[in-house]
């Protein structure tokens, strides 16, 4: 539903499942875009370097 303003769309309602939904897709795409921009930086571990910190992280 869109709400207007002196002929002019001023706002949009939707329904809660639909705005949370939409806030969580958002929220993907900002760490997908976190992510990539870590890759470009040289801000990556390799496999061992990950299955290392799992290992040290739980076997204390």
């Amino acid at each position: 539903l869109i709400l207007t303003q002196h002929g002019k769309s001023a706002a949009v309602l939707i329904d809660v499942a639909e705005y949370q939904a939409t806030i969580e897709k958002l929220e993907l795409l900002q760490e997908v875009q976190l992510a990539e921009r870590q890759i470009v930086e040289g801000k990556t571990l390799s496999n061992n370097q990950v299955k290392k910190r799992i290992i040290d992280r739980y076997t204390k």
